[in-house]
């Protein structure tokens, strides 16, 4: 699918604050949550909400980096770059991440209509075969990767309801 960059933009406000086709939003879902939800660990091995919105902001960082040129920015898979921050939150280190949250998402929408060239390759990416990724690849991306993570977080939240 290719959307035009007037659509991605819209795309992704929708998927973070709007009302999606799919449901609820990032952010609907992350205002009704409670610090019991953003923590629980099912399983020793499980991510908590609050692990994965983190990691949602990181790659989100990634792509900010790309969009503004910089291309030594990288994140390692399964490292602390690519799962950081605490493991547990309270409420003070929550809001502080939901502040950080909504400023990547100001960042971003920001820098995606000032792409002139959505299929050029974006400096500095490289995917599993070794070929840069096109803008729009990489920005659609970061949508697709922002709903896949919700999805797990709702999956959480619904645990302990």
């Amino acid at each position: 699918m290719h959307m035009q960059p007037d659509e991605t933009l819209l795309h992704f406000n929708n998927s973070f604050e709007s009302q999606p086709w799919y449901g609820e939003s990032l952010l609907q879902l992350i205002d009704r949550m409670t610090i019991d939800q953003v923590n629980h660990r099912p399983t020793k091995n499980t991510k908590t909400a609050g692990e994965r919105l983190a990691h949602i902001i990181a790659w989100r960082r990634l792509i900010i980096k790309r969009l503004q040129g910089n291309a030594e920015y990288i994140i390692e898979m399964n490292t602390p770059t690519d799962w950081p921050g605490p493991t547990l939150y309270d409420h003070e280190s929550w809001q502080a991440m939901i502040i950080e949250l909504k400023e990547t998402q100001q960042q971003l929408a920001a820098l995606i209509p000032e792409v002139k060239d959505y299929n050029a390759i974006v400096p500095g990416s490289k995917g599993h075969d070794g070929n840069g990724y096109s803008y729009a690849y990489m920005i659609h991306g970061v949508i697709e990767h922002d709903i896949y993570h919700q999805g797990q977080m709702a999956l959480l939240v619904s645990m302990l309801k």
